[in-house]
């Protein structure tokens, strides 16, 4: 197990070595994640779980049942503000119970089962977002990176109007220029995008 030292003095205990997946080339520790998730006061039980994109780069989805109704984006803040931002979940999702084992634990791979139907349905993804980028600005998709501020990846106040049209043909005409400059980022828009949306009325069960 693997443990650190937090500024109160106390310690958090971040789980097992063995449950670990590297994202973006940097090795994270799952059960760390859902230990600061657990932290929230409106969270019963989270789990968190990985997922893959299209080419392949995994992502990290974090399912929760809450005790009360719960705000996702400042659920996401909360997390954010204990932990880098490769770490953060890029999906908070609300499930109404969790499928267990007969010994109670959890069942990981019926809940990923579950997590994966339900991707089915048409959504955006992170992908969807980088190829506006791209087709806007004119360049190859593969020269998009996610974690660079749109200025520059080569974006201007008229073609940062177009991407959010464009956009919001996938948010139902939810999103501003004002919040496409607060998150900066296309990983960072897209993580705001998914947490605002799978808040309101996302259920696995």
């Amino acid at each position: 197990d693997k443990g650190v030292r937090l500024h109160d003095g106390s310690y958090l205990v971040l789980g097992r070595m063995d449950n670990q997946i590297k994202i973006r080339g940097i090795r994270v520790n799952i059960d760390g994640i859902e230990s600061i998730i657990q932290r929230y006061e409106s969270v019963e039980r989270n789990v968190v779980i990985v997922k893959q994109q299209k080419s392949g780069n995994p992502y990290l989805t974090a399912l929760i049942k809450a005790k009360n109704e719960i705000d996702m984006t400042k659920l996401r803040e909360f997390v954010g503000s204990y932990l880098p931002e490769y770490m953060v979940p890029t999906q908070f999702i609300s499930v109404n119970e969790f499928p267990l084992l007969k010994n109670g634990k959890i069942d990981r791979k019926e809940l990923m089962k579950k997590s994966i139907e339900s991707d089915g349905e048409k959504s955006l993804k992170l992908e969807n977002i980088i190829k506006i980028a791209a087709d806007i600005i004119e360049v190859p998709v593969k020269s998009k990176n996610p974690d660079k501020r749109f200025y520059e990846n080569g974006f201007d106040s008229v073609s940062i109007v177009e991407f959010m049209k464009k956009v919001n043909g996938y948010t139902s005409g939810e999103l501003t220029v004002s919040q496409i400059y607060d998150y900066s980022t296309i990983a960072g828009l897209f993580r705001y995008i998914m947490s605002h949306k799978s808040g309101k009325n996302r259920q696995l069960y």
